[in-house]
């Protein structure tokens, strides 16, 4: 059974979609612009649009990663007693 993805990582894979897909506008945008600077700010756009969704994507699978660690590290029931539960008397 896979763990549950945490609510967090949800959210940065969402946001991380929202970036991407501005930055897809901005590229679509920068061939339809005139002047030069409005090229030049519609490339830039979509160059910070790709590494913050490359950025946000990537913390979401570290999040992710990190809680099916914990999930798997967790102390279960079936474990062996500490040694302070072996030295109680009775």
């Amino acid at each position: 059974m896979a763990p549950p993805t945490p609510k967090l990582s949800i959210a940065l894979s969402a946001f991380g979609l929202i970036a991407m897909l501005s930055s897809i506008i901005f590229f679509a945008g920068s061939f339809f612009v005139e002047n030069d600077i409005g090229k030049a700010f519609a490339l830039g756009a979509f160059f910070s649009g790709l590494i913050g969704s490359i950025l946000l994507f990537g913390f979401s699978k570290v999040i992710h990663l990190l809680e099916a660690i914990r999930i798997q590290t967790a102390p279960t029931e079936e474990t062996e007693p500490t040694i302070d539960e072996k030295d109680e008397p009775g």
